[in-house]
């Protein structure tokens, strides 16, 4: 449902921003990094989205953002198979110093217990990757 009671629903915002990324000219004029990148044919389908998302959600104590970079770096498709849900300062984290292994370490620290295993463990590899780049 994109609609409770006239309200937009969690999944409805978060489906209708991917698309604001992907395709609106003046949201990429201001965020350039989403120039290029594009939605996959599944989740143009609302009701998709609004299941897949419904499947990834779960128990955060911060509220979770919608995530294309975190399992393929460089990733310009937003697909279930390519997104993940994240609290924002993880997802932050991995846009703007992903390759910083200091603050990758903060974040797994910090959120370790909040994160779904299979997330926990692609935040852990970037703290392992990060450390053997330097070395």
């Amino acid at each position: 449902m994109a609609r409770i009671n006239g309200i937009k629903t969690e999944e409805y915002i978060k489906w209708f921003s991917m698309f604001n990324r992907c395709y609106d000219e003046k949201y990429q004029e201001k965020q350039p990094t989403y120039i290029g990148c594009s939605v996959s044919e599944e989740f143009w389908n609302f009701q998709n989205f609004a299941e897949w998302y419904n499947e990834k959600k779960y128990a955060c104590n911060y509220p979770l953002e919608l995530d294309k970079d975190l399992l393929y770096e460089g990733n310009k498709i937003y697909s279930p198979s390519r997104c993940c849900l994240l609290p924002k300062e993880i997802n932050n984290g991995i846009n703007y110093h992903r390759h910083d292994s200091k603050l990758m370490g903060k974040l797994y620290q910090k959120y370790k217990m909040e994160l779904p295993y299979y997330l926990r463990m692609e935040l852990y590899k970037l703290t392992i990757e990060n450390k053997e780049n330097v070395a």
